[in-house]
């Protein structure tokens, strides 16, 4: 949608603004200007080309262009779906006019629905990303007995401990 958003900017020039989500259907800035809103995608199963996901896929689009008279809404509309038939868009197109309250001024509207095709290619699609693999390691105490030396230690010479496990008999070195 990003690149379809960027495509109608660069067609329409830096005089009119185009914004992408519905987020910015309740804004209120300049006018004339374009929202795309993506509404619907409608996927087929895949072909015989291993590279693609899905056989086709339509995504319907809405263009709502919002300008001060319908006339200039219209030509707007016009000029998006003009814009929009490099990008693979298909040749039918449907208009819908409303008008909007924002505050004291109404608002005349053109919504373009068009429908753009894309193959989904496995390249498109990642599921993971794997960045960084840790391992986390918790280690126990082991739960034994503390280990006491019986010997003394001889005056003057070297001290040889002695080993043993729980119920081993004791033994000297």
């Amino acid at each position: 949608m990003e690149d379809l958003a960027q495509a109608l900017q660069d067609a329409l020039g830096t005089a009119l603004a185009v914004y992408l989500g519905p987020e910015h259907l309740d804004d209120q800035p300049e006018l004339p200007h374009v929202i795309v809103v993506p509404t619907a995608e409608t996927l087929t199963p895949p072909t015989q080309n291993p590279q693609q996901l899905v056989g086709d896929s339509a995504m319907t689009v809405d263009v709502i262009c919002r300008a001060v008279t319908y006339q200039d809404a219209r030509t707007l509309a016009l000029l998006c779906w003009t814009a929009l038939m490099p990008l693979r868009a298909r040749p039918t197109a449907a208009v819908q006019y409303g008008s909007e309250p924002w505050g004291d001024y109404t608002v005349r509207s053109a919504v373009l629905t068009v429908t753009v095709t894309a193959p989904v290619l496995r390249s498109d699609v990642t599921l993971a990303r794997i960045e960084e693999i840790a391992a986390h390691h918790r280690y126990l105490i082991p739960a034994t007995q503390q280990e006491v030396s019986n010997d003394q230690e001889p005056e003057g010479g070297t001290y040889r401990g002695d080993f043993h496990e729980h119920a081993d008999p004791v033994h000297r070195l």
